[in-house]
């Protein structure tokens, strides 16, 4: 992978460490649970992870103290916001998983990454945010359409200080050309790389793919 995505990748290889440390464990079900939930569009809060799994509210609490903590999910003030690679609240990147309701991707290669964990057929539907053009990936058996062809998706090369979620993915975006990915880097002000589709979903299968494996 490029050079300028080491610090993303150092970031990624800490959580699949973690991740496989714990899948035995209880906590790992948790996990588990949050992703299945929100890839049906069905937000989840404590109390559903504790009746549905028979945990104690206190103990489920605690694993989701820990999740965040470790940047796997965001839990604030009691509620789920986020767990890689959904978001709990709509954003450009919308995703529909073997035609269920559609969910949202916290960004364009945690969308990608999708078909890859879930193992299914995906639709993401985004947009260019420099002309609105509208953006179609869908992932049909082992085919993959893209409209339109030449997209591409952009990354900022920024150092990460927080979590990911909220440093990088809200500007991880897919693009309808180089042209206007590299007109976007200039009216932001910071610096980045511009990534081919195929590249963009070897890094989304790289991080996704084992994500609920038991």
């Amino acid at each position: 992978m490029k050079k300028e995505l080491k610090n993303l990748i150092e970031q990624v290889e800490k959580k699949k460490k973690y991740l496989a440390s714990i899948r035995q464990m209880q906590i790992a079900s948790v996990h588990r649970f949050i992703l299945y939930s929100l890839s049906k569009g069905q937000l989840v809060e404590s109390h559903d992870i504790a009746n549905n799994l028979n945990i104690d509210i206190g103990i489920t609490t605690k694993h989701l103290q820990t999740l965040d903590e470790k940047d796997i999910i965001k839990f604030k003030e009691g509620k789920i916001k986020s767990a890689y690679p959904f978001a709990t609240k709509p954003t450009r990147h919308e995703v529909k998983i073997a035609n269920q309701n559609r969910t949202f991707a916290l960004c364009a290669i945690d969308a990608l990454g999708i078909p890859s964990m879930m193992r299914k057929d995906v639709l993401v539907t985004s947009s260019c945010p420099y002309c609105e053009r509208s953006i179609t990936i869908e992932f049909k058996g082992e085919k993959i359409t893209t409209k339109p062809n030449n997209s591409i998706v952009w990354q900022p090369t920024k150092k990460i200080e927080g979590k990911v979620a909220d440093d990088l993915c809200p500007h991880i975006d897919f693009f309808c050309n180089t042209k206007h990915a590299g007109s976007w880097q200039e009216k932001v002000g910071y610096e980045g790389i511009s990534l081919s589709l195929e590249e963009s979903i070897e890094i989304g299968k790289f991080i996704f793919g084992g994500f609920l494996k038991e």
